[in-house]
C-alpha cells in the first residue's frame, strides 16, 4: 500500500504538491502503519499546501481505515520569533486557503480532513477533548514547535507516535529556527526518548530508562602500557576500573581526531551527521 501511494506521488507529484520526497513520505506512512490500530485521530501541523496531507488520507483509504485527519495551519506563513536568536521567517510558506480547501474537495478527501485555520497556539485548544494515534509537527520554528509538543504529547494515546519534521535538516538551518533545541529540550525536560532515524518521532509511554554514565577519557594512552601481563605501567586506578567492569580488547574509532570521535560517542552519529567538525 505504501508502494502504492509513492508511485501515485511520482507520477502525479504536480497535483498533489508537496516538498517531502518519496522516502520521507514513506517514512511518515509507515509510521501511520505502526499506530492503524491505535485509538484516536490523526493530527497535522502545517499543512502547506496539503500534499501530504492528500497521501495521509489516501493511504487511510488503502487501509480501509475510519480515522479523521485534522490538519493545522496560519495559512498566514510562518510567524515571528519571540526570541531574536532565533532567524525571523514571518510570512514564509504562506499559502491561499481557499485554494487548499478546494484542493481537497478535487481529491475528494474533504470528509476526511478537517482543516483548521490560524496560528495553532490559538487553534490547537479547540481539540483539548480529542486523542490521538499519530501527531506530525511540520512547523520548524521554534515556539510553535514547542508548543505544538506540549499540547498533543499528552493527548496521543498510550503506543501512540509524534513525528517531527526537518529534525534532520543541516545544522545552519535547524539552529537558525531552533527546531533541535525545542525538541531536545522537551524530550529531556519530559525524560523521553527520541527515536532519529530514519525519521525523528517519540513514542508515548515507550520508556527506556537512562542510566548515568561518567566517562572518563585520557588523550593519547596506549593499551600495552596500562593493561597486561606484559604492560610497563603502575596504574592501579585503571586496573580497579578494568576488574570491575567491562575491558574492551578491540575498539574503532569513528574518526583520527579525539572531538569527533567523542561527538559519535555521545550522539550516536557519524561525524558527518553529529555535525561536529573539530
Amino acid at each position: 500500500n505504501i508502494k502504492k501511494i509513492i508511485r501515485e506521488l511520482s507520477l502525479h507529484h504536480k497535483k498533489i504538491e508537496t516538498r517531502k520526497s518519496g522516502l520521507e513520505v514513506g517514512n511518515i506512512l509507515n509510521l501511520i502503519k505502526k499506530t492503524q490500530n491505535i485509538p484516536g485521530d490523526i493530527i497535522e501541523t502545517g499543512t502547506y499546501f496539503g500534499g501530504l496531507t492528500i497521501l495521509m488520507a489516501k493511504y487511510l483509504d488503502l487501509l480501509n481505515n475510519d480515522k479523521k485527519i485534522f490538519t493545522f495551519d496560519s495559512f498566514e506563513g510562518m510567524p515571528k520569533p519571540k526570541s531574536e536568536k532565533f532567524l525571523d521567517t514571518q510570512g514564509f510558506l504562506k499559502v491561499d486557503y481557499e485554494y487548499v480547501k478546494n484542493k481537497f474537495k478535487r481529491f475528494s478527501l474533504d470528509n476526511r480532513i478537517v482543516i483548521v485555520k490560524g496560528f495553532i497556539e490559538e487553534t490547537l485548544g479547540t481539540l483539548s477533548e480529542k486523542t490521538f494515534s499519530f501527531a506530525l509537527i511540520d512547523t520548524n520554528a521554534y515556539d510553535s514547535l514547542k508548543f505544538a509538543l506540549e499540547f498533543i504529547y499528552p493527548r496521543l494515546s498510550k503506543h501512540g507516535i509524534v513525528a517531527i519534521d526537518d529534525y534532520h535538516k543541516p545544522k545552519s538551518s535547524t539552529e537558525s529556527l531552533g527546531t533541535q533545541q525545542a525538541v531536545d529540550e522537551f524530550c529531556n525536560a519530559h525524560n523521553l526518548t527520541l527515536i532519529s532515524e530514519p525519521f525523528a518521532y517519540i513514542v508515548k509511554n515507550w520508556i527506556i530508562l537512562k542510566p548515568n554514565i561518567l566517562f572518563i577519557v585520557i588523550d593519547s594512552l596506549r593499551a600495552d602500557k596500562t593493561y597486561g601481563d606484559k604492560k610497563s605501567s603502575i596504574t592501579p586506578n585503571i586496573d580497579l576500573l578494568i576488574s570491575e567492569g567491562t575491558y574492551f580488547k578491540q575498539a574503532i574509532s569513528t574518526a583520527d581526531q579525539t572531538g569527533l570521535s567523542l561527538g559519535s560517542l555521545f550522539t550516536a552519529k557519524y561525524p558527518f551527521k553529529s555535525g561536529i567538525t573539530y
